[in-house]
């Protein structure tokens, strides 16, 4: 497990497509004059990250870009002993907090949403799917989403093939509804989960994970 303070972050910028292509507001990095406290959570419920970012205003950095809530925070970082880089894409759903400190200095606290998990509310499916638990909610991330299965567990599932038609939910209520229908052989639930350490979720179960040490 890694320590908060041993993640090493790289960048943390602001991009919309209301900027000039490849344009981005640099908050956090080399040559980066804003103050930032970031918190990003993972939760083993939850296919997608959440978080708020706290940042020091002294620039007029919220009126000067003028968030609408389709902005999204990129966030580059490296965990202990890893060479390559993690890219995880937030979007900042909503001002959570702005106080005024002085006439030049105000701090403002944004909620983070993983942007998969903010834009999956935005598309609901009527579908047909056939297969194991495990191979339906990868056909529905294929179909609905760019994330796919990172598998974490000895054993597959104890329930065979089904077939489940999808009743107008979202992509992450579908998977969340086979998800409860899958057990291990001990009556153990199965969990889809988004990491920071991983670019795709993580699919385990509960028997899994007690038997790591």
């Amino acid at each position: 497990m890694s320590q908060a303070e041993q993640i090493k972050i790289l960048e943390v910028s602001i991009r919309s497509e209301r900027f000039v292509d490849g344009k981005k507001l640099l908050v956090a990095g080399d040559g980066a004059g804003v103050g930032v406290e970031l918190v990003i959570y993972e939760n083993i419920y939850m296919p997608y990250l959440t978080g708020a970012i706290l940042i020091q205003d002294d620039n007029n950095f919220y009126g000067e870009i003028g968030i609408n809530g389709t902005e999204r925070l990129v966030v580059r970082m490296q965990t202990p002993g890893a060479i390559e880089e993690i890219e995880k894409t937030f979007v900042l759903s909503t001002v959570q907090k702005q106080i005024k400190v002085n006439d030049q200095l105000s701090q403002l606290l944004f909620t983070l949403t993983e942007d998969h998990g903010y834009f999956n509310e935005l598309q609901l499916i009527n579908k047909s799917y056939n297969g194991t638990g495990s191979e339906i909610i990868q056909k529905i991330l294929e179909d609905n989403t760019n994330k796919s299965i990172k598998p974490d567990y000895h054993l597959a599932p104890a329930q065979g093939k089904f077939r489940y038609i999808v009743p107008w939910q979202s992509a992450y209520q579908a998977i969340h509804t086979v998800l409860n229908y899958m057990t291990t052989d001990n009556f153990l639930p199965y969990f889809l989960f988004s990491s920071i350490t991983s670019d795709n979720l993580i699919l385990t179960d509960l028997e899994s994970i007690l038997k790591r040490e």
